[in-house]
């Protein structure tokens, strides 16, 4: 079941309790707001369609629409991962921390330090590697030894990048309102002439 859906069950529990609905109360409304896949996953089999506690409703659609990428995919995600032009570092290192959270998520608790350091690892790696190139060599300079570290210097890097540019625009004489007006007096100027 999908993130959405979950919080769907969650938020009509939360309602049903402010508003001290009954069981049956809850179960009505669930069943009238299943739509697409759920609904046709729920009335698909006649076992589930008698079922009468909420909780019970639940728990069916969650185990079966619970990770419902599959493996495969979000590994093939994971590594074809990079930062788009214009996104910011923080939103590519949101993505990867997803991605990689989706697929090494491990339901043991007590998982292993070494199975964890590695997990770690492979992140950082491939946040690095998804970078922009400009930012990806500053960050490889200040060899991080983990991923925060790693976030830490590409963003350092991409305020760099941002101050030189208005450096470098100041320096030729261009202010950002310099270059917009321009622009739209070329286009105004093309507009004029094609009329």
């Amino acid at each position: 079941m999908t993130e959405v859906n979950r919080w769907f069950l969650e938020k009509i529990n939360d309602v049903a309790n402010l508003g001290k609905w009954s069981n049956a109360e809850k179960v009505s409304i669930l069943k009238l707001k299943l739509t697409g896949i759920d609904e046709e996953f729920f009335l698909s089999d006649p076992t589930r369609s008698y079922l009468t506690e909420f909780n019970d409703i639940a728990r069916v659609l969650i185990s079966r629409f619970e990770g419902t990428v599959p493996l495969s995919t979000r590994l093939q995600l994971f590594s074809s991962c990079i930062q788009g032009s214009s996104e910011s570092v923080q939103e590519f290192a949101a993505c990867i921390n997803k991605l990689g959270t989706q697929i090494f998520q491990s339901s043991n608790s007590a998982q292993n330090m070494q199975v964890r350091n590695a997990n770690d690892q492979l992140l950082q790696s491939r946040f690095i590697s998804g970078l922009r190139n400009d930012i990806r060599r500053f960050v490889l300079s200040r060899d991080p030894i983990n991923l925060e570290e790693s976030i830490n210097a590409a963003l350092i890097e991409e305020q760099n990048v941002k101050l030189n540019q208005i450096a470098n625009d100041e320096r030729t004489g261009l202010s950002i309102s310099q270059t917009e007006t321009s622009v739209i007096s070329a286009l105004t100027n093309k507009l004029e002439n094609s009329i």
